[in-house]
């Protein structure tokens, strides 16, 4: 189980199981930092936006004074052409706006915090669990270790959605706590029956461009923006169709969709939404034709 958090070391059992009786390696020297909080999440990506989320929040939390380091959970991030490249293919910005956080001189981490999109129960139970203790021969020692990784482990997650997988918030329920980034948020897991959940804002730097949009007097136009995986379930065809509905050319609005092709059985792709919608009897009584969407809508597929 050498792949465990040190501070687990102290468990009954563990030392007579897992810690050699001599040395292996020559001697060290003391960590700087006694303990810390070990800071998990897929960081690498220069445009990803839970990247550059993860990245805020460690570094949000380092500038406290406590010490954190941050780690990768997969090691690979999707680059700017689209195809997973290793950690260490990351842009030098990147690289030199964390390294503190990733050389960070911690002796034992009594806090993990996991920051993800959680694709399943499989894998945000293999987030907490390494696999070493899902291998534990000694079922009391496994669960004595698995409970103790629950307890201090945090997990910060986004929700796009109205109901949760069941299997999902049982494990939510046994860890630490749950951050998310909005009331929303902790509405949902709350009607999910997870109590401990806490709001924990986004954070920014003061050099963000979107703060400008603070200062300038407002433009009288409606915009609207959606981004991801072209699919029912953002229903970007059911969007398209509301928008054409509701509004008619020249007036001030305009809808852009950045997505990313998804070919979904029995779901229409960007131009077989446009085809569709076009031919609608309430969109063209609207006014919209072929040669003046482009003032309005904007579909964006590439990277």
């Amino acid at each position: 189980m050498s792949d465990l958090p040190e501070h687990l070391t102290d468990l009954p059992g563990f030392a007579e199981r897992v810690i050699p009786a001599e040395p292996v390696v020559g001697a060290g020297k003391p960590a700087e930092h006694e303990w810390g909080v070990q800071y998990q999440g897929s960081f690498e990506g220069e445009a990803d936006g839970t990247a550059r989320a993860v990245r805020l929040h460690a570094r949000a939390l380092a500038a406290t004074g406590l010490p954190v380091m941050l780690q990768s959970l997969s090691y690979r991030f999707r680059g700017p052409d689209g195809s997973f490249l290793a950690s260490e293919a990351m842009s030098e910005r990147i690289k030199e706006e964390i390294f503190a956080l990733r050389h960070a001189s911690i002796g034992k981490f009594r806090l993990a915090i996991k920051h993800a999109v959680i694709f399943g129960p499989d894998y945000l139970r293999a987030w907490i669990l390494p696999r070493s203790v899902m291998q534990e021969r000694d079922p009391e020692l496994a669960m004595r270790v698995a409970a103790e990784l629950y307890r201090s482990t945090v997990i910060y997650s986004v929700w796009e959605r109205t109901t949760i997988d069941p299997a999902i918030v049982a494990i939510l329920k046994r860890v630490a706590e749950c951050w998310v980034p909005s009331e929303h948020n902790r509405a949902l897991l709350r009607a999910h029956g997870i109590t401990r959940v806490t709001v924990v804002p986004h954070p920014y730097e003061d050099t963000n461009p979107i703060l400008r949009l603070t200062e300038r007097a407002p433009i009288p136009e409606r915009r609207f923006y959606a981004i991801g995986i072209w699919q029912p379930r953002k229903a970007y065809h059911e969007l398209l169709g509301a928008f054409l509905r509701a509004f008619r050319p020249g007036e001030a609005v305009h809808l852009t969709i950045k997505y990313r092709e998804f070919k979904w059985p029995g779901y229409p792709d960007a131009y077989e939404s446009v085809v569709h919608w076009l031919a609608d009897a309430v969109v063209r009584d609207n006014g919209w034709r072929e040669t003046n969407l482009r003032p309005h809508l904007a579909l964006r597929g590439e990277h």
